[in-house]
This record gives C-alpha cells, structure tokens and sequence, in this order.
C-alpha cells in the first residue's frame, strides 16, 4: 500500500516518524541515490536551486560537452577547480552513515546500492562502495584509448597512447555512466527501499527510477531534501524535509 506521509495522512506526526523509522529498520535490500545536497555540509556548491553552480544558464553552458568542444582550457579549469574544493573537503556525518549501513546489510546479507550524481568522490573517502553516475573528477579518460589514469586533469597526452585526456565525467549533454545506470537497474525490482537523498529531483533519471519502483515493483520510495518541491512530493511515497545530515538518525534504526 502506498502513503505519501507527508501531509496526505490523517495520523499524528509521532506516528509518521514511527512509520518512517520502520522503513529504515525492515529494510534489507537498499537502493540510494544521492546529490549535491549530501556534500553541502562539507563545504561544497549544489548545482540546482537559486544558488548552484548551474542556477543560471551561463554556468549550465560552461559545463557542457559543446562547450568543452569550444574551449577545452575553460571547462578543465572549472574542473580541476572542484575537484581541489573536493579535495579540500571531509566526509559528512551523512557520507560515513551511508558506509556503515552498507557495511551492515552486507554482513547480514543484505545490500545497499548507493549510486551518486556526485563528482566529489567524498562517498569513497568515506569507505562505501558507489557506482558514479557522474563520473569523478579525481579520474581522468582518454577520449582514444578509453585508458583510466588517476591525477590532476591537465593538457598532458594520454600515458598509454599519446591521445587527447579529459575528466571522467558526464557534463551537459553527455549521456550519463552506462554501467551505474544499469546496475541500478538491475537492482531496482529485488529493493525494499528506495532513497534519494540531498536532490532536487529535477532529473529524468530519478524521476524514472522513482515511477519503476511505485508502478513496477512495489518498492518504497523516500525522499529525503532540504527543499521538497510539491512535484517530487508526488514521485515519493515519503518525503522528509531536512539537512542531509539528518539522515543518520533514520540509518541508526536499521542497524
């Protein structure tokens, strides 16, 4: 059966929490996707809203395929200069609940898919495993070889064939990581829970994710954002207005 809990039940606040909590602690099989938001308390920019990065079109374009045909030294700089933010950065209390709790199914036998819109590489630093629907910053392709090297994004050739590098990551206009996109797919029906944290929802990626899971496969869908928009409250049964951070109390239920 599904509820949306927030403003849509006749039951008393305490009741929804107690609701909400026993999504977390019945749940054995976890699919988690997270945004800008998560990393917001660590110190870095989210993307939508009046102040993200892409809030204006100016800055939408700069970080885009077309504009990396255009003018490869801009958007390397605009890189390089998030991934040094990043990497200025520590893991959120939100980053190290989501480790713990994938740890904690898995020893139970158990699962947590945790797939990330992020480019930060904050969730590795924090010891989960994560399929990067984004890509990292922290990683660099050869557009002929298609060879992975780690270091700083710069105008050097390729180590392995002397092509052109560029950041492993998907900018505007790129289609997103295949193989993330996959597994997330494929983990989809076998799922007691969906969770999307710290995003806007604006994407047609989760807003898909979100209609699989409530039309196909009877899996509970949370929201947990800061600023919920009546549109994703409709994608979600659940949808918890709150920082990020605040999700390590729910996590702690299910342990």
């Amino acid at each position: 059966m599904k509820t949306n809990l927030m403003g849509r039940s006749s039951t008393t606040d305490s009741k929804r929490n107690l609701e909400r909590q026993h999504l977390f602690a019945d749940a054995r099989r976890v699919v988690v996707i997270t945004g800008a938001g998560i990393s917001a308390a660590a110190g870095l920019a989210t993307f939508r809203g009046p102040t993200g990065l892409a809030s204006t079109d100016d800055m939408t374009e700069r970080l885009s395929g077309r504009h990396l045909e255009a003018d490869p030294e801009d958007v390397r700089a605009f890189v390089t200069g998030m991934a040094d933010d990043a990497a200025r950065c520590e893991p959120t209390a939100a980053h190290f609940a989501l480790a713990e709790w994938q740890r904690s199914l898995r020893a139970k036998g158990g699962d947590l898919t945790l797939v990330t819109m992020n480019i930060d590489g904050l969730h590795e630093r924090a010891g989960a495993e994560t399929l990067e629907l984004h890509g990292s910053a922290h990683r660099l392709r050869c557009e002929q070889c298609a060879a992975m090297h780690a270091g700083p994004w710069t105008s050097d050739p390729c180590r392995s064939c002397g092509g052109q590098v560029r950041a492993d990551v998907v900018l505007y206009g790129e289609r997103v990581m295949v193989e993330p996109e996959w597994k997330v797919k494929r983990a989809l029906p076998d799922a007691d829970l969906f969770l999307a944290i710290g995003t806007s929802v604006e994407t047609g990626t989760i807003s898909s994710w979100a209609r699989f899971c409530r039309r196909d496969y009877d899996v509970p869908t949370v929201l947990f954002s800061l600023d919920p928009s009546p549109a994703a409250a409709e994608q979600f049964d659940v949808v918890i207005d709150g920082q990020a951070d605040e999700i390590v109390e729910y996590i702690a239920t299910s342990r």
